[in-house]
């Protein structure tokens, strides 16, 4: 599961990645969850940490669901708040494109369902993103001290 999750992170935040395995048309998109009826997948690079004026910090990227039994596919951006990440249990909240609220999940760490896999995936990318972050300002702090 950490192999999937660090792997899952790598291509959504690396825009340019590419995967052998996937057809010309589907190179934008990181197959993340399958279950008997739907593929969910990842569009790579959109992954986006935001701080909304008076709201929490949260952590949304784009999924396309892909229905197995017609073909027909969606698009939503799944969110996750920060604080719900730290407790490692919450809702995973679902949009449309233009924001529109659809329907939120209930997730657990671990949990099972495609909801606790997203959530934890992207839970997963912010943590790495904030690691990052981190590292850079204690080096642009270092650097500082020894001008």
């Amino acid at each position: 599961m950490k192999y999937a999750l660090l792997t899952f992170m790598a291509l959504v935040l690396a825009p340019s990645a590419q995967c052998q395995n996937e057809s010309a048309k589907d190179d934008q998109w990181f197959k993340s969850f399958e279950n008997e009826t739907a593929i969910f997948s990842a569009k790579r690079g959109s992954m986006e940490i935001t701080h909304e004026s008076g709201r929490k910090k949260s952590v949304l990227a784009l999924f396309r669901l892909r229905e197995k039994k017609d073909g027909g596919i969606s698009f939503y951006k799944f969110k996750v708040s920060a604080s719900d990440c730290n407790k490692e249990y919450g809702t995973i909240i679902a949009t449309t494109l233009d924001d529109a609220f659809v329907t939120r999940y209930d997730f657990v760490k671990d949990g099972g369902n495609y909801a606790s896999y997203i959530a934890q995936s992207l839970c997963e990318a912010m943590r790495a993103s904030d690691a990052a972050d981190n590292a850079a300002a204690e080096a642009d702090a270092e650097a500082q001290g020894s001008l």
